[in-house]
């Protein structure tokens, strides 16, 4: 098969072949499910991002993309769908607060990923002091202001200053891999 220029070619090491179960693009994987596999085998946090719309309702979607962009000023930045029934309120809204999610909380991070959902009945919610929507058991909460949007493929990038954080150390954080839900300790074990 022909190498892409700019890509590198890795090969298995000598004596030693690839897995059945292995997969590449090279081998005839189609490119964006070789992407998204690769990408489901990165264990990630799951968050549930909230703002309020134009009206005064709660809105919000759920995200594994989120990231620290920089401690000092604290930025964080999280990626949001623009096909998300949400999108018009995030991208009306200058605020917006990422809430980490607690192991128990597998409901609440497949209700805020779904469409049509009464998402905030899914568990209890309160306001931060500056009026975001709040997960009352979250590990933690960062309520955030607006820096930048950065549209980017099919979807933007929203990049926030954190105003405000709460960190709950009695909770432990829900893992996303592999396109299943863990708690912390089954993925640290084995």
């Amino acid at each position: 098969m022909e190498r892409r220029p700019g890509r590198p070619h890795l090969s298995a090491s000598p004596g030693r072949s690839r897995a059945a179960a292995d997969r590449s693009a090279e081998d005839g994987t189609p490119l964006s499910e070789c992407f998204r596999d690769a990408l489901a085998s990165f264990p990630s946090g799951v968050t549930v991002v909230t703002t309020m719309d134009g009206e005064g309702t709660p809105r919000g979607f759920t995200a594994t993309a989120f990231a620290s962009v920089s401690a000092e000023p604290p930025k964080i930045l999280v990626c949001l769908s623009r096909s998300a029934e949400c999108f018009a309120a995030f991208d009306g809204s200058e605020r917006f607060c990422v809430n980490i999610l607690a192991d128990h909380h597998h409901g609440v991070a497949l209700t805020f990923a779904s469409r049509g959902a009464d998402k905030f009945t899914a568990a209890s919610f309160g306001n931060s002091e500056r009026g975001m929507p709040v997960l009352e058991e979250a590990v933690a909460f960062l309520d955030c202001e607006v820096d930048q949007r950065v549209e980017s493929g099919d979807h933007t990038v929203l990049i926030g200053d954190v105003v405000d954080c709460v960190v709950r150390q009695q909770h432990r954080p829900l893992v996303y891999f592999r396109r299943a839900f863990h708690n912390l300790g089954e993925v640290g074990s084995g």
